[in-house]
């Protein structure tokens, strides 16, 4: 899961008065050098990346052929997140601004929704929470899960 440190599915119960605050600092990827790009964001990623299309593994000695985008030409290189480790580019991939949540195949080829428990904005304190009190989901965490199905279908 490339930059995902902690990921744990998201658990109503559990994290309940968790909060999730604006990413604002890129850090979390400064190591990667290329990511995965969904066809819908060609227009606006080829204005400031470059895009190459690779093979990667799709099981049982398949292969397939995704576009990804280069964001640095060394292992652990990435050019886009600068000493403040602010993003620099206007377009932000969407596999970036999905952070700190992510999707996770389960047993049986179902998905399910993890948060990255290391990510400094995930508190009690500061933020979005994720759910009301009701412990229902509250728009800014149907907003992320809408997002990464999205993502997920593209």
């Amino acid at each position: 899961m490339s930059f995902y440190t902690r990921p744990e599915l998201l658990n109503r119960e559990l994290m309940r008065s968790k909060k999730i605050a604006p990413i604002q600092d890129f850090g979390f990827a400064a190591k990667l050098n290329s990511l995965f790009l969904a066809g819908v964001e060609f227009n606006d990623a080829c204005k400031e990346y470059p895009i190459v299309f690779t093979s990667v593994a799709a099981g049982e000695g398949q292969a397939k052929v995704v576009p990804v985008i280069v964001l640095g030409l060394r292992e652990g290189e990435n050019l886009f997140v600068d000493t403040a480790s602010k993003w620099d580019a206007r377009y932000i991939p969407a596999f970036v601004r999905r952070y700190p949540f992510v999707l996770a195949e389960l047993p049986g080829q179902q998905m399910g929704v993890c948060i990255d428990t290391a990510y400094p904005g995930f508190s009690d304190k500061e933020g979005e929470p994720l759910f009301d009190d009701k412990g229902t989901n509250t728009p800014f965490l149907q907003n992320a899960l809408d997002f990464l199905n999205r993502y997920q279908i593209e």
